[in-house]
């Protein structure tokens, strides 16, 4: 009975559709890493399992990276330090020095000056041609013998340290060569000679830095070549030490060669058609065997938002981790968000969306989907009926041990070897115990999409809520209307497959506005006073047809959701105060009156839920005031007025069948019988 609208209205809604349907592809194909994928999955100890691997280009074989970097340490322990020397250059400066130093004393000296200055000079040029040398902080805790690069020129020879004086060593050799006896020796040679020493033996930092980088530079990383046509490894052969260097050689090479930016384009163009079959075959299928989705854009942007945000969360991993952590994402979290909102069946095919999208990415993408597959079924089957929270930790414990069985199943497969498989079956643990995010991601969509789940459904319809405890106090009632609204409509929905715990919360809830007014329905009044003898049919009626509009400001004051509020706003559609627009009719014959002021403000039913708490209501309050209530009556009275509600065209937008009202009427039918102990006639 349902009706699509106007046309313009559905071309917008389909435009919308196809608007964010594009926007996922984009989204999807924006954080696609725009690299050549490596296709072989492989490690040491492990057979080789794919078909013989010939080389299709020369590669070097590159040296393990713990040997090149021995190497390396081997040349930086044994680092060469350069040093030039500068003899003719530092003697003259010295001598100059000495010459204007001994200037100041020559007087004092006398007549002996010329003799002492030519000694003295004579000592001096020989300590400084032996040389002294810089000493540098490297070389502070160096032997005497250790070795030192020294150049002359363009000549380079190694020599020990202790070939040469330091500033300390010289100044004892200038005690040794002067005369300890002679009083102007000891007065003033040794001071001018030592105030005139210098290194001349200068440490060339850039020269060693130099040499030491070209060193380094000359250290090989690689040890041997593959020629093209040779064969790399053949299938079932052990991945050796030896045959995984060479795979890692060709790895590296490959993706060098084939991986740069000069093959994107392609790369995109294969991207897009994956992307695109992908969500356009969820599309189908939401489109053939799930419309209700598919027409509600509301939940068709949750299933693509959710997509999107698995998509965002491999690309993140992707870009800080690398590929292998891959492994840990919690993949089912899709699968856990689409189950609790939507169905089983849904979930698994976005599931298989997001695999899709993901092993784009992956190395070895056959095992990782079926992995993640096997996981996803399992948690899919798992959450059918989310009921209680303890569900949840015993999903995850489901997931991780469907893991470890289909990881040990390929293990078993490829090796025998059940030891390898833990490496792979920690990463799978800790993406089964990632899980746990799913409670605030649920919180967080119920919020944003306005949805609602089956957990949150039961919280609400608590009768010790606060809410409904006010209505059980101060219109007790409508409570118990409410109650027994609840079990049929919840019993009938088993029936037709609709949702059992929306219905019976959005029952509880349907007449929630008459706490504001509990005495003007009859359901309230414990005496014989009538609180409308007072008023006219119009002021009547406005009174109760309010109890709606207040039921929805009271449920959004308590932060009631929007889909029980729904069941406020449809219980009784766009129907009239029956009772009151007789009595204004008598009470005025032959003239016209407003039918507005004594008609619901709708809108009507849109859902099974909706509908059914609207049949449930009316009938459930007329079953009060029948005299006699037998088995005929009670029927009759059920198929009046839901036919009558049929013709009022209240169930147009409700996707509901005549083989649904049928099973609905039979289902009233039966309760209402129970309910008042009527003995069916044999």
């Amino acid at each position: 009975m349902k009706k699509w609208g106007n046309p313009f209205k559905r071309n917008y809604l389909m435009l919308v559709k196809i608007l964010f349907l594009l926007l996922t592809v984009i989204v999807i194909m924006m954080l696609l890493p725009r690299e050549r994928r490596y296709k072989y999955d492989y490690k040491p100890g492990k057979p080789w399992v794919y078909s013989d691997l010939i080389a299709p280009f020369d590669f070097a074989i590159l040296k393990p990276e713990e040997d090149v970097a021995l190497e390396r340490n081997r040349i930086l322990d044994h680092k060469k330090f350069y040093f030039q020397q500068d003899t003719t250059l530092a003697i003259e400066n010295g001598l100059l020095d000495l010459k204007t130093n001994f200037s100041a004393i020559q007087k004092i000296i006398g007549k002996h000056a010329n003799y002492y200055f030519r000694r003295w000079s004579i000592i001096y040029v020989k300590i400084m041609q032996h040389g002294i040398i810089e000493r540098i902080p490297e070389l502070e805790q160096q032997s005497d013998d250790f070795t030192v690069m020294v150049m002359s020129g363009m000549i380079a020879r190694e020599r020990s340290m202790n070939d040469f004086y330091t500033i300390s060593s010289a100044s004892k050799q200038i005690d040794e060569m002067l005369d300890p006896k002679n009083e102007m020796d000891m007065r003033f040679g040794k001071r001018l000679l030592e105030e005139s020493l210098k290194q001349n033996i200068i440490f060339d930092k850039d020269l060693t830095e130099k040499m030491l980088d070209q060193q380094l530079s000359m250290v090989s990383t690689t040890s041997g070549a593959i020629q093209t046509g040779e064969i790399i490894i053949t299938r079932g052969e052990l991945v050796t030490e030896e045959k995984a260097l060479i795979l890692d050689s060709f790895k590296k090479s490959f993706l060098e060669l084939f991986g740069s930016t000069s093959n994107t384009t392609r790369i995109f163009w294969g991207q897009l058609i994956i992307v695109l079959l992908s969500i356009t075959a969820l599309t189908f299928y939401l489109y053939f065997f799930n419309k209700p989705v598919f027409r509600n854009n509301q939940q068709l942007m949750m299933i693509l938002s959710i997509i999107m945000l698995m998509q965002i969360i491999v690309s993140i991993t992707y870009y800080l981790f690398g590929n292998q952590y891959l492994y840990i994402i919690p993949y089912c979290l899709a699968v856990v968000l689409i189950t609790v909102f939507f169905d089983a069946r849904t979930a698994l095919f976005v599931h298989i969306v997001v695999l899709i999208n993901t092993s784009i990415i992956m190395v070895n993408g056959f095992e990782f989907l079926f992995v993640q597959t096997a996981a996803g079924i399992v948690a899919a089957f798992a959450l059918r009926k989310l009921h209680k929270r303890a569900q949840m930790f015993s999903m995850i414990t489901m997931v991780f041990l469907a893991y470890v069985l289909v990881d040990l199943g390929l293990t078993f497969i490829e090796e025998n070897d059940i030891f390898s498989a833990l490496d792979t079956i920690i990463f799978y643990g800790i993406s089964a115990g990632l899980l746990v995010f799913c409670y605030p991601l649920i919180f967080l969509f119920e919020k944003i999409f306005g949805t609602i789940t089956d957990i949150s459904l039961i919280e609400i319809s608590d009768t010790n809520s606060l809410l409904l405890r006010e209505l059980s106090v101060k219109a007790p009632g409508t409570f118990q209307h409410s109650n027994q609204v609840a079990n049929l409509a919840e019993e009938a929905a088993y029936i037709i497959n609709a949702n059992p715990l929306l219905v019976r919360a959005g029952a509880w809830y349907h007449d929630i506005g008459k706490i504001e007014n509990p005495l003007y329905f009859i359901e309230n009044q414990t005496s014989d006073i009538n609180m409308h003898e007072d008023f006219s049919p119009e002021e009547s009626a406005e009174i109760i047809i309010n109890h709606v509009i207040n039921g929805i400001e009271l449920a959004r004051k308590h932060f009631i959701p929007e889909p029980i509020i729904d069941f406020i706003r449809t219980h009784h559609g766009t129907r009239k105060t029956g009772y009151f627009f007789k009595l204004m009719q008598q009470q005025n014959p032959g003239q016209k009156i407003d039918v507005s002021a004594f008609t619901y403000h709708g809108p009507i039913p849109f859902s099974k839920e909706t509908a059914l708490v609207m049949m449930a209501d009316s009938v459930e309050a007329a079953s009060r005031s029948l005299p006699q209530k037998t088995e005929e009556s009670i029927a009759t009275l059920v198929e009046n007025i839901i036919d009558g509600q049929m013709k009022d065209n209240q169930f147009d937008k409700a996707d509901i069948t005549m083989n649904d009202i049928t099973n609905i009427k039979k289902i009233f039918k039966k309760l209402l019988m129970n309910i008042y102990h009527v003995r069916i006639s044999y």
